[in-house]
């Protein structure tokens, strides 16, 4: 007589092995997609809008003070131009300057530029200053012997 048999609960190994192998595929999909996602995303270059030829206007708390068009820019960074600048006393009456701009890049972000304005001295009127303005929306006004005055600006549509 032979004694009882017990039955010894054993895992599938071919299972197991199966099922391992099923997971270890789907991280390394995972993964090989991540990795493309990456390299994707740093190799891209990135843009920053451009303002040349579109119209701003620019005020204080009264009311307009500036009124300039970004010229193109081309290869170059500085260029001549003119611009309106609004009387303080009378809004309505506004005169044409000559000034030089500069296109700058921000130190810590190459994708996004600035621009500084010299404002040429006028034989006719005693008018001088310069101005920092970042687009779309701060400007920067100094006129000469005066402290620097924030302005808000706008696209002219």
């Amino acid at each position: 007589m032979t004694g009882k048999k017990t039955m010894i609960p054993q895992i599938n190994k071919n299972k197991f092995f199966k099922e391992t192998c099923r997971i270890t595929k789907n991280y390394i999909t995972i993964e090989f997609f991540l990795i493309i996602l990456f390299f994707s995303i740093c190799s891209s270059s990135v843009k920053s809008r451009s303002y040349e030829n579109t119209t701003f206007i620019c005020a204080d708390e009264i009311g307009p003070r500036l009124k300039f068009l970004i010229p193109n820019f081309n290869d170059s960074f500085k260029k001549n131009f003119s611009l309106n600048l609004y009387s303080k006393k009378n809004r309505d009456d506004f005169y044409d300057i000559d000034a030089e701009i500069l296109k700058k890049s921000s130190p810590i972000d190459e994708t996004y530029y600035f621009y500084k304005v010299t404002l040429k001295p006028n034989n006719n009127k005693n008018l001088s200053g310069e101005f920092e303005f970042f687009p779309p929306s701060t400007l920067m006004f100094k006129e000469t012997n005066y402290p620097y005055e924030n302005f808000a600006c706008w696209t002219e549509k």
